[in-house]
């Protein structure tokens, strides 16, 4: 069955469902017409009436226990219990009580019945004045009948008339022996009685009237719905609450009970509109499956109009709709791979550029030119120039890297010492650069070449435009949240006021370069932040993911030993 319906088209289900409605509500119409006479109709409607009241009834004296429990549970609950005695040391400590503990409990005792509680407040004799609207003082009821007769007499009391019905309950000290027998207060609780009727004590009838008496016969509440004559004939029905003692006393009009053709025809209409039900059910219910596979695919369009394109949507229906959602799903498949493909396509593209740059060095000639000159220039007893060639050389090799992207921490660092001690004797040793970079993690792989452009703009930026002072730069290297942080700082007058924003990108071509590397190896949590710092520094960082060497033979052909730290 189930896979004839799935293999069902859009419009044969609602051709089925249509038919189907219409034979039911067909059936049902000659049935209810050719079944019933007067006579049982008559017989029908008592016994309707008769099942109606005692569920009314049923109904009513539940919601009366429920409103019961509810002031059992404010006059019992330990806690409250003690806010009620007001021994408070404090008015702090009384208002912390009142607000904690008090007053929460009160609003979801009220919300549970929200509906039909009009009021509902602690009268207290202990000397607790008024709290929001469920705290009062004792004082401004105490010559009130019901207050009277509820701390006298312990137990529920109920008061009814035309317009309210409310109970009064004596708060006692249960958790307190010793002050047993000294009522604490009166818990009053108002209830709207027009709406308790209405929902618990309701007759599907055209028109009857209730009333309410009490165990001595007297009439507490009349109410009427529909249109009663004065001196129509009532039929009477007398249903007793055993839990208040009163009684409900429903009249409805003989000449609506009576099977003629007037009410022939409200039994008609009642059976068009059953089938008219029976009909909205079964579209429903075709209609869901429908509107479900609709609301998917509306929401998966949703998400990937955000750009999340990371949504899967099936469908195992066979019909135009589910062709529609596998489509879609396939299409978002389609699209994935593609822009996996031109991610992929987009880095080998730049490893490319990235060796196009490096093929126009030829690294042996450049070695072997510098090695030369080194040679020369110690021939010539020139120590500092030679030092210079030396970095020079340290540095050139350290930047090629042998033609690969990813290096290690101690080989990167190698590159930016060589870089600084050029730049030292460039500048005649006018600042100094500290390294706060841990040993253990020298042999993590990472980006080659994407520190010197930092490094050179605390140089040009920062150091070189102090107006007085010694310049100093620190570049230290940290874990956090399993990310790495390389930071470049330096004591310059640092970025302008507009750019002096973590979220502010650096206009250097060489932060931009290295900024759209990392990006495009990591991904857009990866980066650089530039910034100014707090304590009046310019900061600087790259932001890597964690790369554990591969293995120890890689460790140890990176291994520098002449790198040194100051």
């Amino acid at each position: 069955m189930r896979r004839q319906k799935r293999g069902m088209s859009l419009r044969q289900k609602l051709l089925c469902s249509y038919l189907g409605v219409f034979l039911i509500a067909a059936f049902t119409m000659v049935w209810y017409t050719i079944s019933y006479a007067n006579q049982s109709i008559y017989d029908n409607n008592i016994r309707s009436i008769q099942g109606m009241a005692d569920k009314a009834c049923s109904n009513f004296e539940r919601k009366i226990e429920q409103f019961e429990q509810s002031i059992s549970m404010c006059a019992c609950n330990k806690e409250l219990q003690q806010i009620y005695k007001n021994n408070n040391s404090t008015i702090y400590q009384l208002y912390r009580s009142l607000k904690d503990t008090f007053l929460p409990f009160y609003q979801t005792i009220y919300n549970t019945c929200v509906e039909d509680i009009d009021t509902l407040c602690l009268y207290s004799t202990t000397g607790l004045y008024k709290w929001s609207n469920y705290l009062d003082n004792a004082e401004n009821v105490e010559e009130e009948s019901w207050f009277q007769q509820a701390v006298e007499e312990p137990g529920m009391h109920w008061h009814a008339g035309q317009d309210s019905l409310f109970v009064a309950y004596r708060v006692d000290p249960y958790y307190d022996l010793k002050n047993l027998g000294e009522p604490m207060g009166v818990l009053y609780m108002a209830v709207d009685i027009d709406n308790l009727f209405r929902q618990y004590v309701y007759l599907n009838w055209p028109s009857y009237r209730l009333m309410l008496r009490d165990g001595d016969g007297n009439v507490l509440m009349t109410r009427e719905y529909g249109e009663l004559a004065e001196s129509e004939k009532m039929f009477c029905l007398l249903v007793a609450s055993q839990g208040t003692g009163w009684t409900l006393e429903f009249s409805i009009p003989v000449r609506t009970l009576n099977g003629n053709g007037t009410l022939m025809l409200p039994m008609q209409l009642l059976v068009m509109v059953g089938g008219l039900g029976a009909l909205i059910v079964l579209v429903t219910l075709y209609m869901r499956s429908l509107m479900n596979g609709l609301e998917r695919l509306k929401q998966a369009m949703i998400c990937v109009n955000r750009g999340e394109l990371d949504v899967s949507i099936r469908s195992e229906s066979e019909d135009e709709i589910g062709a529609v959602i596998n489509t879609f799903n396939h299409m978002l498949e389609t699209i994935r791979k593609l822009l996996k493909q031109s991610r992929e396509d987009e880095r080998r593209i730049s490893g490319m550029e990235m060796e196009v740059l490096r093929a126009q060095i030829d690294p042996h000639f450049l070695y072997n030119t510098l090695s030369f000159i080194n040679w020369k220039c110690m021939r010539a007893g020139q120590d500092e120039v030679s030092a210079i060639i030396s970095h020079l050389a340290m540095f050139y090799r350290t930047c090629l890297n042998k033609g690969n992207n990813l290096t290690h921490v101690r080989t990167e660092l190698a590159n930016i010492m060589a870089y600084v001690n050029i730049q030292l004797r460039l500048h005649d040793d006018s600042f100094t650069v500290k390294y706060d970079v841990p040993q253990e993690w020298m042999e993590y792989r990472m980006l080659s070449f994407v520190m010197q452009p930092l490094v050179e703009n605390a140089i040009r930026h920062g150091v070189d435009k102090l107006r007085s002072g010694w310049g100093e730069i620190l570049i230290s290297l940290r874990e956090e949240n399993g990310k790495l942080y390389f930071r470049v700082l330096d004591n310059g007058p640092g970025l302008p006021n507009e750019e002096g924003r973590q979220d502010t990108p650096h206009k250097g071509y060489g932060i931009c370069n290295v900024r759209e590397r990392i990006t495009m190896w990591y991904g857009p949590e990866y980066g650089v932040r530039v910034e100014n710092r707090p304590e009046g520094v310019c900061s600087a960082s790259l932001i890597l993911p964690v790369l554990l060497p591969e293995t120890d033979e890689e460790s140890k052909k990176c291994e520098n030993k002449s790198l040194k730290f100051d």
